[in-house]
């Protein structure tokens, strides 16, 4: 990423998808605009979740492994993600180059404008993927509870814990420690993927 990508839309991300609506409204609040969107998102989210058709809580098994079933399951719904999200995402990373180029170029920092402008794009992919998810999920029929729990261990297992305070409310990742010896076996026949599909877990998705 270059200077824009890197720096402005990461604090953009931060706020957004790391904080929430809590996040978002606290650094638009003189904007009474973004405000309202922010506002918005947040109600999205909670109509989203809404509509996953699993509910309820999730009883891990007790020795803590992932089954091949659960693994296939996971991987389902992060691919479904992914096919929804693809065009998108390159789209904006190609904008955000452009606008980068231009940064560099006229050396020059973003703009209030230009930043306000990445908010919206990246709480709209959000939702895009939000709504990939539930729809991944249904189709599954995984809670997202089980959902949160599979991924903890998959990312406990890589090295890699779920480092985020998403607006859906993930759950960290487990402890290495008590991730079992056959699922990281069974993760690491999927490494690459898992390592690709990272992004998301930082989204919190």
């Amino acid at each position: 990423m270059g200077k824009f990508l890197g720096g402005c839309l990461i604090v953009c991300l931060v706020l957004v998808v790391g904080g929430g609506a809590v996040g978002y409204y606290v650094f638009v609040k003189p904007y009474t605009d973004m405000a309202g969107e922010a506002v918005a998102f947040a109600q999205e989210l909670e109509t989203l979740d809404s509509e996953i058709a699993t509910r309820g809580p999730y009883q891990p098994p007790k020795d803590g492994a992932v089954s091949p079933d659960a693994m296939q399951r996971y991987l389902a719904v992060q691919r479904g993600m992914r096919t929804d999200l693809e065009g998108d995402m390159q789209t904006l990373q190609a904008r955000y180059e452009a606008l980068d180029n231009e940064l560099e170029s006229e050396q020059r920092d973003a703009s209030i404008a230009e930043i306000m402008t990445a908010y919206r794009d990246l709480a709209g992919l959000y939702l895009e993927a939000k709504r990939a998810q539930v729809a991944a999920l249904n189709e599954q029929r995984m809670s997202i509870d089980e959902y949160h729990w599979i991924r903890g261990q998959i990312y406990a297992a890589l090295g890699q814990p779920v480092a985020v305070a998403s607006p859906d409310g993930s759950a960290p990742a487990a402890a290495v420690s008590s991730v079992p010896p056959e699922t990281r076996a069974l993760v690491e026949e999927h490494r690459e993927m898992l390592t690709d599909n990272y992004a998301l877990v930082w989204f919190g998705l």
